[in-house]
């Protein structure tokens, strides 16, 4: 990828971030599934 000017820069830095965070969230909930799965309910998770 070739980024041509600071904002687009910019704009996709972002985007990165934002993708990280997201996979990072997917993580976590699939972690407290597993907990909740096992009959642990110590943390409210996501719906499945």
């Amino acid at each position: 990828m070739v980024i041509t000017d600071d904002e687009e820069g910019y704009r996709q830095h972002q985007r990165n971030k934002d993708e990280w965070g997201q996979r990072g969230w997917d993580a976590l909930n699939r972690v407290c599934r597993w907990f909740e799965d096992q009959g642990v309910s110590a943390l409210p998770c996501e719906p499945k």
